[in-house]
């Protein structure tokens, strides 16, 4: 997983570098894969890349929210990462539901390491991806997305406990509730 190579703030800057780079070396995949379909229907041969497809949009969306605090547009999805492999709405909606747990690891970490503001911007960017996700008629267009619809609540009412529990200490303690007393 790139996106397993995040795990502290400090870390985070060291780690663009890296992750960019191994994002940059699969992206020769894509593009043999759209080159291998070109004048073939893609929807024969979609369900085997699918998985790894959406895995790399997991991963290039985690990449990018935690270096912008944004959710990766799909056009960005795209032009940026895919060229000409094709990638359907279901495609990106599955690596954003995937997306929401990495996203809650992340704001996990950031809230019981004291970093509060990161935490919360986190737990805002969960929020954007279910409503997003929930609005949005999703059920239908990617494997297993109701239950990937069940994780993404599930991440994002851990994050919320996360951060409630950082603010009640916070409110009980004059001192952040990570320094020692």
């Amino acid at each position: 997983h790139i996106s397993s190579n995040c795990s502290g703030s400090s870390g985070i800057n060291a780690e663009y570098g890296d992750a960019s780079k191994k994002i940059r070396e699969l992206e020769p995949m894509f593009f043999k894969i759209a080159k291998e379909l070109d004048g073939e229907d893609m929807n024969r041969y979609h369900r085997a890349f699918r998985a790894g497809l959406e895995e790399f949009i997991e991963a290039v969306s985690f990449y990018w929210a935690i270096k912008h605090l944004t959710i990766i547009h799909p056009d960005v999805v795209q032009r940026e990462f895919l060229g000409e492999c094709p990638m359907l709405p279901g495609d990106y909606f599955a690596g954003l539901a995937d997306l929401t747990g990495e996203l809650m690891r992340m704001c996990i970490s950031f809230s019981s390491k004291g970093d509060d503001v990161r935490g919360f911007a986190l737990r805002e960017l969960l929020y954007q991806v279910n409503a997003g996700l929930t609005m949005s008629d999703t059920r239908d267009l990617a494997h297993g997305m109701n239950r990937k619809l069940e994780v993404m609540l599930n991440s994002l009412k851990k994050c919320e406990a996360s951060n409630y529990t950082i603010r009640v200490r916070g409110a009980e303690f004059e001192d952040s509730p990570t320094q020692p007393c």
